[in-house]
């Protein structure tokens, strides 16, 4: 038993390390097609008594019991005293392989941090990757599932080749993280053509909804 949950173990490390984008982008043929989950995390409102200290957004892809994260920028939000919230715009986008292994899902976290404790989630929201879309709102939910907010953001399905894609990480100045990479500040997620209109029927085809979506021109910082 023991040495079957060590290979199952070992099983999940090996799959968790090729489905992270930058291992994915590492190696290989410059024009192979690489489908990605981008999600643009505009606007973030939050009761300004829950929003002490620094907090980013962490970005969770879920296929079955796999998970990829990224997460945004750090950032503060201004409070509105007359209507007791705190606002904040990250303007972050993270990216993520998408793999259509199992039916997938999203989870946005907001988190607090704390230098030297890490992270703690305040509030997340979780919906099916089915129903997303360019332009999307979702409350925020506390850990007693409590409404304390909403996080506003764009989910978009897209296909590039290795050779354009690393193109366009570089001039975004992309930062790359563990599983993914996170554009802050730079570009906005807009319609557009997905590269590969040939592929027809492919496995992901059967669990998502795809919006035709581009990594378009840089957007001036605000």
């Amino acid at each position: 038993v023991a040495s079957s949950f060590l290979k199952s173990r070992a099983d999940h490390k090996q799959w968790e390390k090729a489905a992270r984008l930058p291992e994915i982008l590492r190696k290989g043929d410059e024009d192979e097609l690489i489908t990605m989950i981008a999600v643009d995390v505009r606007r973030v409102e939050v009761l300004s008594c829950c929003c002490s200290g620094d907090l980013r957004v962490h970005v969770e892809l879920w296929e079955g019991a796999d998970v990829l994260g990224c997460h945004t920028s750090s950032f503060s939000p201004a409070c509105l005293t007359k209507r007791k919230l705190a606002v904040a715009n990250p303007k972050s986008m993270c990216l993520l392989a998408l793999r259509g292994i199992a039916k997938p899902s999203l989870s946005l976290k907001l988190c607090r941090v704390t230098p030297g404790l890490g992270k703690k989630s305040v509030a997340q929201a979780n919906l099916p990757l089915g129903s997303c879309s360019l332009d999307m709102e979702q409350t925020l939910f506390s850990r007693s599932n409590k409404a304390i907010g909403q996080v506003f953001f764009g989910v978009g399905i897209c296909t590039a080749c290795r050779r354009d894609l690393l193109r366009a990480l570089v001039l975004a100045s992309a930062q790359k993280q563990r599983d993914g990479y996170m554009i802050s500040s730079a570009v906005p997620l807009v319609v557009g053509e997905v590269a590969n209109q040939n592929i027809q029927g492919s496995e992901s085809d059967q669990h998502v909804k795809e919006d035709n979506c581009a990594i378009g021109s840089p957007r001036r910082a605000s």
